[in-house]
């Protein structure tokens, strides 16, 4: 028969690995919560990475109407829509892209807006990791030398990504 120590003894064992077994478990809860908030967290910064590539799609229109009064090339009445894409580098690392689409079906008086679709776009175009799609009409503002063209922002609408 087993003394009164030795079952003491082989009672600690037990709850101590008990112990043992609990707070693993709660390392190991609390790691994949973890790995969770750091996905969102990137997640976060590839959606504000996406707008802000979106944006510059739309300065981007803005500033080459302004300087270029040949933009876009070779337009056609038949034609009112314009779209172009290019791809954001910093150094040699690739940032994105943003393609734009430029309406121009009420450029004529008495409108004189053009509507813009701008779409930023992280990671490849096949298969985006983040996208933010924003969509503005420029009006143009009128000067007294006809030679310079003004444009502005009248509305601004978010329309959301992936």
């Amino acid at each position: 028969m087993p003394s009164p120590a030795l079952k003491r003894r082989g009672f600690l064992i037990m709850v101590s690995l008990l112990v043992l077994i609990f707070l693993l478990l709660l390392g190991m809860g609390m790691m994949s919560a973890q790995t969770a908030r750091y996905r969102g967290v990137n997640r976060c910064q590839e959606a504000a990475q996406a707008f802000q590539l979106a944006q510059a799609g739309l300065e981007d229109i803005r500033f080459k109407l302004e300087v270029d009064p040949g933009f876009p090339p070779n337009p056609g009445d038949d034609q009112p829509l314009f779209n172009y894409a290019e791809d954001v580098k910093i150094g040699a690392t690739d940032v994105g892209s943003y393609e734009v689409l430029l309406d121009r079906s009420h450029q004529k008086s008495p409108y004189q807006i053009m509507l813009v679709t701008s779409t930023g776009t992280v990671g490849p175009k096949e298969h985006p990791i983040a996208q933010r799609v924003l969509r503005a009409e420029l009006q143009r503002v009128p000067e007294s030398d006809p030679t310079k063209v003004i444009w502005r922002w009248a509305s601004f609408q978010d329309l959301g990504g992936i």
